[in-house]
C-alpha cells in the first residue's frame, strides 16, 4: 500500500507543481496584458452616422419607414447634407428633397421640393407653422449645405 500511497502523493505534488508553473507563466507572459481596444473602421463610423441621420430624418416624415437617402455628404461640426425621398399619405413617393442634419444638436430640416419652387408651383405649407418650417429648412440648407453639395 505504501507504494500506491507514494505514487498518489507524487502525482498530487506533480499536478500542483505543474499547475503552479502554468499559472506563473500565464501571469508573467505578455499575453496576460489587456488586449487593446479595437477602433471602429471608417466604414463602420460612416454607417453609424448614416443610421443616426436616417433616424433624425424619419422624425420629419409622415411615412418614416419609406425613407430613401442618397448623396449624403458629411461637413464640418456634425453637419450632414443629402437628399431624401419618402411616401406621402397617399402612398406615392414625392421625389427627392434636400435635407440638412446637425448630429451635434440633433437638428434636422427637410427643404420643400426645389423643382416645385423653381416652377412656381404651390408651396407645401398649409399653415403659418408649416411655412415657418419650410423657411427654416431652406435657410439651414442654404447656410450649411450649398457649398458641400456643389463640391459633391
Amino acid at each position: 500500500m505504501d507504494g500506491v500511497r507514494t505514487k498518489a502523493v507524487i502525482f498530487v505534488v506533480g499536478f500542483f507543481a505543474s499547475f503552479g508553473v502554468v499559472l506563473a507563466i500565464s501571469v508573467l507572459s505578455p499575453f496576460s496584458a489587456p488586449l487593446p481596444t479595437l477602433q471602429p473602421s471608417e466604414a463602420e463610423i460612416r454607417f453609424q452616422k448614416e443610421a443616426q441621420v436616417l433616424a433624425l430624418i424619419q422624425k420629419e416624415l409622415r411615412n418614416p419607414d419609406s425613407a430613401q437617402l442618397r448623396d449624403i455628404v458629411f461637413g464640418e461640426k456634425g453637419v450632414v447634407c443629402g437628399q431624401v425621398n419618402a411616401k406621402n399619405s397617399s402612398g406615392g413617393y414625392v421625389g427627392f428633397r434636400h435635407f440638412m442634419v446637425n448630429l451635434e444638436t440633433n437638428e434636422s430640416h427637410i427643404a420643400p421640393s426645389m423643382s416645385a419652387l423653381a416652377e412656381g408651383g404651390p408651396p407645401r405649407a398649409n399653415s403659418t407653422q408649416e411655412a415657418r418650417r419650410d423657411y427654416e429648412a431652406l435657410k439651414a440648407f442654404s447656410e450649411h449645405c450649398l457649398r458641400l453639395v456643389q463640391n459633391f
